[in-house]
């Protein structure tokens, strides 16, 4: 009868006059109910990595979500409150150069024995997997061209010629009176009084390093042999020269008392039998001149015998 009740209660109806029309006649009593609305609330949070599932739908960013639900009594009551929580996997790409000096490379409890990548699993801050990746590349070290050992002439100036690639610092070294003009540069010019060894180190431009040992060695006083006798007896039947052909590329030249050259030749020359255009020479004494290159003119005599 346009009365809003907000609580249950008893309402008795006397509308209805009896049939003498004089007294009231109380025909119905109304019970009203009024069924509360229960609100439970309850919280849950949905944790997953990057994403969570819940009531067959797929949610990858976080956010909350509202359960309502009918009560007993048909009345609504909101109960549960989801928190959807999506926590991320984290990635990492970390590039790293080494020498080769370095390598077996560990990181991570990985184990790199050449240029390549690997990657390393883990859980990150809130648990989710933590992927880090190492591009790890190796540089070259130096590259020399360079003899073990050099042949030089006692107080003679010689360039110590080495080549070199992907270099950068060099550093001879020495135990004893070094003998360089310089000791930070490729190929230094050696002026040894004493055989000696080195070591050179050659740093390239990405910082790895390699040593080489270096010996320089001196030449003792050439032998040059002064007499033969080319009688085809077998013994001593040319002036030789290979001897030589230890102190590098040499010529010479072979004259008479006159200074007339009978005979020349190099390193490479067959030893001279003592003829001259194919004739055989008289008996007697020649000169010579030898010319070692990066040295000096040797000269001398020899005797021509049969």
């Amino acid at each position: 009868k346009n009365i809003i009740y907000t609580a249950s209660t008893f309402v008795i109806d006397t509308t209805i006059k009896s049939a003498s029309g004089n007294c009231d006649s109380i025909i119905r009593i109304k019970h009203i109910v009024v069924n509360p609305v229960v609100v439970v609330t309850q919280r849950y949070n949905n944790t997953g990595c990057n994403q969570v599932i819940y009531k067959s739908t797929t949610y990858t960013s976080s956010t909350t979500i509202k359960d309502t639900v009918h009560s007993i009594q048909g009345c609504d009551s909101v109960y549960n409150i989801h928190n959807i929580i999506i926590n991320k996997s984290t990635t990492s790409t970390t590039n790293l150069s080494v020498c080769p000096s370095a390598l077996p490379y560990l990181w991570n409890g990985l184990t790199f024995n050449a240029a390549s990548s690997q990657t390393y699993h883990t859980a990150n801050s809130v648990g989710c997997d933590s992927a880090a990746k190492l591009i790890l590349s190796v540089n070259p070290l130096p590259i020399l061209i360079i003899k073990d050992t050099f042949h030089v002439w006692s107080g003679i100036p010689t360039i110590l010629n080495i080549t070199a690639q992907n270099d950068s610092l060099y550093k001879w070294i020495s135990n004893a009176n070094h003998f360089l003009n310089y000791d930070t540069i490729l190929s230094p010019t050696c002026t040894a009084t004493s055989d000696i060894n080195y070591k050179l180190s050659v740093i390239s431009q990405q910082g790895c390093k390699i040593i080489k040992n270096v010996f320089v060695r001196l030449y003792s006083e050439p032998n040059v042999v002064n007499a033969f006798s080319p009688n085809n007896d077998n013994r001593n039947d040319y002036w030789d020269l290979k001897a030589l052909k230890a102190y590098g590329n040499f010529n010479y030249k072979i004259f008479d008392r006159y200074g007339v050259v009978v005979h020349q030749g190099n390193e490479n020359s067959s030893p001279w039998d003592g003829k001259r255009s194919g004739q055989l020479l008289a008996v007697g004494t020649y000169y010579y001149i030898i010319e070692i290159h990066s040295y000096k003119k040797i000269t001398g005599s020899i005797t021509l015998l049969r």
